[in-house]
């Protein structure tokens, strides 16, 4: 079971004018700080009914699991060993039914804030995205469909689709103002009213900036009824980096999920140039830009596509729609904190069932066992994952290679705390790489190192050491296997 906190210490740390009823701080800080000591927040979207499988979770590590807005559900948690955060959803957005929104939220906050379960509040997930993302999918399900049921049946059908068209390009071409045009031109012209003319996908980004005021003006009034816990906004992998910052002005904490596996052309769960495994940090660092210096929470795959799509037959071959595989599942989970990563939260896990005989549903899938595998691997390494990284780290060095990587795509960090040393190599990219690791403290000189996990070890000789790693997998050096769960 995980050391545990108390709310009023893990508000302390956060935010040290706190106590004086002033607005939190906002340092940059290698993690969170709990009971006065950094600690590694691994959390659940998932609250599991099974007081057996929520007793496993928190025995393994994870320690944050998202609850609703009720007293007994934290209580269940708390009782558990864990921590709860509870999502205030459109509530905490102000900018619309000011006093209405504001008492309820007011309401919900002073309900729970004393409730030593709670953790942290959570805003409407994918906010900022759902401003544009919202008006487009209605248009696909309702507005586009409603085009063409207008013009069937017509002796001049063809140029009433042609209009359709030239309205679908022009929004494609990112040309909105004059999609929107085009469209409002099409239903005068046939002589039928627009089914939803609310839908507006050009007035996007004046929608984001209206709710991003609204949202900034929720999170003040929850801090003023609440100081002393934070408030987190998760992203989906997409937006601007000027419109996070907008967004995350208020907050405590930002960050966004993302699940790119399988590595495909269909999965475009990411909109970086980078779709790979490795996209996972470079959100995590995008998320970080969007928030400066605020805490960042990374939000991880714990299903596969096809355990959510309403239609799986399109998506039944492994290439398209399976679940990470352990080396995937750990890998994401390491690239997000060697990039910054200060709590590390799961989504989907409740989905990831496989069928049993007479059509039951078995959670314990071998996902699940992975992920209880890397919950208990973190939380083994704490107190180095928590320690200030050396600075300067390690130097890298790759051998050359037959790929296209031209010498890039490790990533690392040194850590040292109770007379313990840990080295983290990670390998982002799909081929497998030699490299020397060079300027490593002198005390390591003629010792051991263990890569943990495995039964090898290594030696350190005039600073350095040489290994390889496969690609998109992480070792793990220390210098002490009692680091191994």
């Amino acid at each position: 079971m995980p050391r545990w906190l108390t709310v009023a210490a893990f508000a302390a740390m956060l935010c040290a004018a706190c106590l004086a009823g002033g607005a939190p701080e906002r340092k940059a800080k290698p993690m969170l700080h709990v009971n006065g000591k950094p600690a590694l927040v691994l959390g659940l979207y998932e609250n599991p009914t099974d007081d057996a499988r929520l007793k496993e979770a928190v025995a393994a590590g994870f320690n944050l699991i998202q609850c609703a807005a009720k007293p007994e559900a934290l209580d269940r948690v708390g009782a558990a060993g864990a921590k709860a955060w509870v999502n205030l959803g459109g509530g905490l957005d102000l900018s619309t039914e000011t006093a209405v929104r504001r008492g309820r939220l007011e309401g919900t906050v002073n309900s729970l804030k004393a409730h030593p379960a709670l953790l942290i509040w959570e805003a409407p997930d994918e906010a900022l995205w759902n401003c544009s993302y919202g008006p487009l999918g209605t248009l696909e399900e309702t507005v586009y469909p409603a085009m063409h049921r207008a013009a069937e049946g017509r002796a001049d059908f063809a140029p009433w689709k042609a209009r359709i068209a030239r309205t679908d390009d022009l929004l494609r071409r990112g040309l909105l103002d004059l999609a929107q045009a085009e469209r409002e031109a099409f239903w005068r012209a046939i002589g039928q009213s627009d089914p939803a003319p609310a839908v507006r996908p050009d007035l996007a980004v004046k929608a984001a900036k209206t709710m991003a005021a609204g949202m900034a003006a929720g999170v003040r009034a929850v801090r003023a009824a609440d100081p002393k816990h934070p408030v987190w906004f998760n992203h989906a992998p997409r937006n601007a980096v000027g419109a996070l910052k907008m967004f995350n002005t208020e907050a405590d904490a930002a960050g966004c999920d993302i699940y790119p596996i399988p590595f495909n052309m269909v999965n475009g769960h990411s909109d970086l140039v980078d779709t790979t495994p490795a996209s996972v940090g470079a959100y995590t660092e995008r998320m970080r830009i969007g928030a400066p210096g605020k805490l960042c929470f990374m939000v991880l795959q714990g299903f596969g596509w096809i355990d959510i799509t309403a239609e799986p037959e399109k998506v039944k071959d492994d290439r398209i729609g399976r679940r990470p595989t352990w080396q995937e599942t750990r890998f994401m989970a390491y690239d997000a904190l060697l990039h910054g990563a200060d709590a590390l939260m799961w989504w989907g896990t409740a989905y990831a069932a496989d069928k049993k005989e007479g059509g039951t549903k078995d959670l314990n899938t071998a996902l699940w066992r992975d992920l209880l595998r890397i919950a208990r691997e973190l939380r083994a390494l704490e107190p180095l994952l928590v320690a200030p990284a050396a600075a300067p780290g390690p130097k890298l060095t790759l051998e050359e290679n037959p790929s296209s990587h031209d010498g890039a795509g490790l990533v690392s960090t040194l850590r040292q705390a109770g007379g313990k040393t840990l080295l983290i190599v990670a390998n982002e990219r799909s081929t497998g790489r030699a490299f020397t690791v060079s300027g490593l403290p002198a005390a390591l000189e003629g010792k051991p190192i263990y890569r943990l996990g495995t039964t090898e070890t290594v030696t350190v000789r005039s600073g350095a050491f040489r290994d390889g790693v496969r690609g998109w997998d992480v070792h793990v050096y220390a210098t002490s296997r009692d680091l191994e769960p």
